[in-house]
């Protein structure tokens, strides 16, 4: 009987021992391989998370500092009114975008879309400058923001920019002559009757002076 299981179980392999020890030492490889990628992962995921947390807290911390100074700006634009921003819930969760808030003087707490157009310029002019305020721009270029304002609020918006103007650049295109009283310097574009274009400038502020003078001198006399 026994020399019948042998003639089943066939020749002995010389090399099983050998195949054996092999088999052992890449079993061990790859045990030692998963350990480390195993722990690289753990290690990647606390990373990830302190990323996240520390992304979390450093979004917190600019929308809370913009949203202070875009009611800063439109409550001097609007005095009397307030704004606001809150994050929009939506399908992707609860940050799923931002709604922007504005209670003109005399008006309820509404979105912004709901304003009129005079409104809506004030609004954007205020959320642009909170934006710039947090992360500062080399210039800030406003492209006929003025245009659907009325007197008191062309104004209004010609001061603060005059106030912003001393810490830093505005570049403002309009046609209004009240906001072009607060520049400091205005440039314009001239055509010839040749239909050439030429560049000229006047610096304000350069006049300024001699009246600020001439009044101070009227005064103490």
């Amino acid at each position: 009987a026994i020399e019948r299981r042998l003639e089943e179980i066939g020749p002995t392999n010389a090399l099983a021992e050998a195949e054996c020890r092999e088999l052992e030492e890449r079993y061990q490889n790859l045990a030692e391989q998963l350990e480390d990628i195993t722990e690289a992962r753990a290690d990647l995921e606390d990373l990830i998370s302190k990323l996240r947390q520390e992304e979390e807290s450093r979004y917190e911390a600019v929308f809370g500092a913009v949203a202070a100074n875009f009611h800063e700006y439109f409550s001097e634009l609007n005095p009397g009114g307030r704004a606001t921003l809150r994050h929009a819930e939506g399908e992707d969760g609860p940050r799923s975008g931002v709604e922007i808030l504005v209670q003109p003087p005399r008006k309820r707490l509404q979105n912004v879309t709901l304003l009129s157009s005079g409104e809506r310029s004030l609004a954007a002019l205020a959320l642009v400058l909170a934006l710039d305020e947090v992360n500062p721009s080399p210039f800030t270029i406003l492209d006929e923001v003025d245009a659907a304002l009325d007197d008191a609020n062309v104004d209004r918006f010609g001061q603060m920019v005059a106030r912003l103007g001393t810490k830093r650049q505005f570049l403002v295109i309009t046609h209004n002559h009240v906001t072009m009283s607060y520049a400091s310097t205005l440039y314009g574009i001239h055509l010839d009757e040749s239909g050439s274009s030429h560049l000229v400038s006047v610096r304000l502020d350069d006049i300024r002076k001699p009246a600020t003078r001439a009044a101070t001198t009227a005064q103490a006399g």
